[in-house]
């Protein structure tokens, strides 16, 4: 295995592992932030894949945009979810 399957792997890892969090956590914006982690992580996993335009779509959209309108969204209504 290569060091480029190595990092894959652990890139991979780090994504669901963020994934679970956001799903498991009640503090939306925790879970925002978690979601953000997430998209910049799958923009890198893009990049490393050799797409570097679908890796900066990602990084705008889901990594900035996304995140700023569900954090922006979290402190406008309760920022706890029961």
């Amino acid at each position: 295995m290569t060091e480029g399957h190595l990092v894959s792997i652990g890139l991979l890892a780090v994504m669901l592992i963020s994934a679970g969090c956001a799903l498991a956590v009640k503090d939306l914006l925790t879970a925002a932030a978690l979601f953000g982690v997430f998209s910049f992580l799958t923009a890198t996993w893009f990049a490393l894949m050799g797409a570097p335009d679908v890796a900066f779509t990602e990084a705008c959209v889901g990594g900035a945009l996304t995140t700023i309108l569900f954090v922006s969204t979290a402190f406008r209504t309760g920022r706890r979810f029961d």
